[in-house]
């Protein structure tokens, strides 16, 4: 058997001569004088798709489909299945008709397959057509029913606290513009502009947000890296005042925002947690058990709550200062883990952070559980599972630039716990 065949699987049989007899009767049928090649084809291979039970045979071997096709067009031209002979002696169909008959026969193939894509694009635009009118009758049909949303105004508005997130100021440090192509720019003085904006604007979102809910209480956190230090050589040079002047520069911005809060805020409490970071040690390499001791932000944070204690009447004033890794805080009934971040370490991995920062929580819970973390340490406002990341007030910098971090504005972090709903806004404030 020749493969490939169209007619292998089909179990009936007929002659040549009753395959002549149904093509001449079907071109009696067309009544046309000249035949199409286009015409005869398209019947050839119908009569064959559609005759799932018709095999034709020679010898008991089926006939190629082009065979049948040729034979079909002599038919109807010449009345025989081959061209008319010259004499005694069968006349060969010289290369020129040959080419022109492969060439009509690519045609008519060419012109079938077109027709059909046409059909099918034709089809499935019916198709799309009548969904778009089905979708159409169904949503007219809801349309009707509704008819109009009535607003519903709560008199009793919910409860929430508010987390404002103040960290990595670095606020000795200078940005020469030059340094980061004048993308940005940081001084003192800057650094004292921005965080007024931050209050102000903070301040706006949860007045905006009190129509909606009962904001009576504050968490402030002072999550450390409020100055640079001299941890590294180069910042000796760098920096625009030294430590100890940092630390206290510091503490007057503290005081200037604590007082803002407490005077302007409305607030029933503040909490204020102070944690350390990594760049305000007085030490050259990290303390562990003694790192509260040795570092000019947990003397600030001391230095600022007892100043403090004095200057802010109007507010209850609650502080909490690390001396651990960690700091909790419960509010409502949920347990608040605060820390700087700088025990994290990814090492630019794939990932960032996330990774990493999921493991270190897992290990802190399995000590004591919370339900949220907060940290700074990484100058990016992002939010992986069950954490918040704090941005920075000094930006983007030289060193960001040279270990490839992506350019971030200077923005701090604003944050909305529900007593019903849980943790809900998560709110960047920007600064510049």
């Amino acid at each position: 058997m020749r493969r490939n065949c169209p007619f292998k699987n089909n179990s009936m049989n007929i002659n040549r001569n009753q395959f002549k007899d149904i093509v001449l009767e079907w071109w009696k049928g067309v009544g046309s004088s000249e035949p199409s090649t286009l015409d005869v084809y398209a019947f050839v291979r119908d009569f064959i798709d559609n005759s799932g039970k018709v095999v034709v045979n020679k010898d008991d071997e089926p006939y190629r489909l082009r065979t049948l096709e040729l034979y079909a067009w002599n038919l109807i031209r010449y009345g025989s299945f081959q061209t008319p002979s010259a004499g005694k002696k069968k006349a060969r169909q010289k290369p020129e008709e040959m080419l022109k008959t492969d060439r009509q026969l690519i045609s008519a193939k060419e012109d079938v397959r077109l027709l059909s894509k046409k059909y099918k694009a034709a089809i499935d635009a019916l198709e799309e057509k009548d969904a778009q009118v089905r979708a159409y009758e169904a949503t007219s049909a809801i349309s009707n029913d509704i008819v109009h949303i009535e607003p519903k105004m709560s008199g009793n508005k919910s409860e929430s606290t508010a987390f404002l997130l103040l960290s990595d100021w670095h606020l000795e440090e200078s940005v020469d513009p030059d340094t980061v192509y004048g993308l940005n720019e940081y001084t003192i003085d800057i650094c004292h502009q921005r965080l007024v904006k931050v209050c102000q604007n903070a301040l706006k979102v949860i007045q905006a947000q009190r129509h909606n809910e009962q904001i009576k209480n504050l968490v402030l956190w002072f999550g450390g890296d409020l100055i640079t230090g001299y941890i590294h050589e180069e910042l000796m040079e760098e920096n625009l005042i030294s430590p100890t002047q940092a630390t206290m520069k510091a503490e007057e911005l503290m005081c200037i925002v604590i007082e803002f809060f407490s005077r302007y805020g409305g607030f029933d409490e503040i909490r204020i947690v102070c944690s350390p970071g990594n760049h305000g040690r007085t030490t050259k390499k990290i303390r562990v058990s003694t790192g509260y001791k040795n570092s000019f932000e947990w003397m600030a944070y001391n230095n600022v709550a007892r100043h403090m204690g004095v200057k802010a009447p109007n507010t209850d004033l609650n502080w909490t200062i690390a001396k651990s890794l960690y700091t909790y805080v419960e509010v409502y009934d949920k347990i608040n883990r605060f820390w700087h971040g700088d025990n994290i370490r990814y090492q630019g991995g794939i990932g960032g952070v996330t990774v990493p920062l999921i493991k270190a929580i897992h290990r802190a819970n399995e000590t004591i559980k919370a339900n949220y973390n907060f940290m700074g340490h990484f100058h990016t406002w992002i939010h992986p599972p069950g954490c918040t990341i704090n941005g920075s007030l000094i930006g983007w910098g030289a060193y960001a630039d040279r270990i490839g971090a992506p350019k971030e504005e200077p923005v701090q972090g604003l944050q909305l716990l529900s007593k019903q709903y849980g943790y809900t806004l998560k709110i960047p404030i920007y600064c510049k």
